[in-house]
């Protein structure tokens, strides 16, 4: 299986300067996240648990990055539990 993550340059006041686009596997909505491109260089590289990597990013945003599925359809078929 090919996973298809883009990547594109963008000029932002945070730091944050690597967009980063993926498809959800499930609904098929792109996503878009800024990242720090050093940070995205160590997600690749598998260094470190990726909380660690991006804690500035929600875990919508990480799941996607980790497995491909978006917010939304990731809660459909693993709900959040009431105590949280």
């Amino acid at each position: 299986m090919t996973v298809k993550i883009r990547t594109e340059e963008v000029v932002r006041d945070d730091g944050r300067t690597c967009k980063v686009t993926r498809g959800c596997e499930l609904c098929g909505n792109d996503v878009s996240m800024y990242v720090q491109p050093g940070d995205f260089e160590k997600f690749l590289a598998g260094v470190g648990y990726i909380q660690g990597i991006f804690p500035y990013l929600t875990a919508g945003e990480r799941e996607l990055l980790l497995n491909g599925y978006c917010g939304p359809c990731f809660d459909s078929f693993c709900p959040p539990d009431d105590g949280d």
